[in-house]
């Protein structure tokens, strides 16, 4: 089983783990720590094709990455997503819950899993800090992540929960429940 964690970010896993970011400002101790994982490629996902053979990957964890880019490269991500899962492998996709927010809101629930802290810190409301980081340029539903799917031509597109899934190894780095959608397609 080989797996993949697009834009893995601090949080990789080993091998059978293959670990994707791009982080060239990554402070000296981090920056040693990367150089040294076997598992880790330093890319830039925007630019194609990712260093990797077709149908390598049995399964893909894109894990609050989406969000990151406009809706046309969300696009080629997913396509290139395609091209390195192996025929019925899985893509396991996670992202912050717009409809989440809101209901919240409406209700005053202000309990965010011990975020809110943060979000405080730096005179955000928690919505702006979860959904905006100053880093985040989109707004995702399961609507528009179904659409991208159906757009890349994914099967057996479906809303998945919190550490459910077709490929049970796809939900270890699975986090911030209270504030995410899940959603899994097949190639």
């Amino acid at each position: 089983m080989k797996l993949f964690n697009l834009g893995s970010g601090g949080t990789r896993k080993r091998l059978p783990w293959i670990n994707m970011d791009l982080d060239p400002d990554a402070e000296p101790h981090i920056r040693d720590v990367l150089d040294k994982e076997e598992n880790y490629v330093e890319h830039d996902m925007t630019i194609f094709p990712w260093p990797f053979e077709d149908a390598l990957f049995n399964g893909v964890l894109a894990s609050h990455i989406l969000e990151h880019f406009d809706c046309h490269m969300d696009v080629k991500i997913l396509n290139e997503c395609k091209r390195i899962l192996k025929p019925g492998g899985i893509i396991r996709i996670s992202i912050p819950a717009a409809e989440m927010f809101r209901r919240k809101i409406i209700v005053g629930d202000d309990d965010w899993g011990g975020q809110e802290a943060e979000a405080k810190e730096k005179g955000k409301s928690f919505l702006e800090f979860a959904m905006f980081f100053c880093e985040h340029v989109q707004i995702l539903s399961y609507d528009s992540i179904w659409c991208f799917l159906k757009m890349t031509n994914f099967k057996n597109i479906r809303e998945a929960r919190y550490r459910d899934s077709a490929i049970q190894q796809l939900t270890e780095m699975e986090n911030r429940p209270w504030y995410s959608i899940f959603a899994e397609g097949t190639k």
